[in-house]
């Protein structure tokens, strides 16, 4: 939740910062957005799975394993999709 909150605060300060036309705060912010995206796991997830569909479907079929196999990773992460284990039935 922090993080996606940090997001939006550089979305923000790039808005700003291409409205006054500073292209050296632009490509900080844009890296600092990435580099902060690339820490939350359904955004990676989400990401990959479209890269993979995006690379199938141009037939780049070794592209699309490697981002199938990104997006395998970042589900792991994520707490909706590990939830075995922890069915109780009554």
């Amino acid at each position: 939740q922090h993080l996606r909150q940090q997001v939006l605060k550089l979305r923000e300060e790039l808005l700003e910062a291409r409205t006054i036309e500073d292209l050296r705060k632009v490509l900080e912010l844009e890296r600092a957005i990435f580099n902060a995206q690339q820490k939350d796991a359904e955004f990676v997830y989400s990401v990959s799975m479209e890269s993979m569909e995006n690379a199938e479907t141009i037939g780049k079929f070794s592209d699309a394993n490697k981002y199938l196999k990104e997006a395998i990773i970042a589900r792991s992460s994520l707490p909706q999709f590990n939830l075995h284990g922890l069915w109780i039935g009554k």
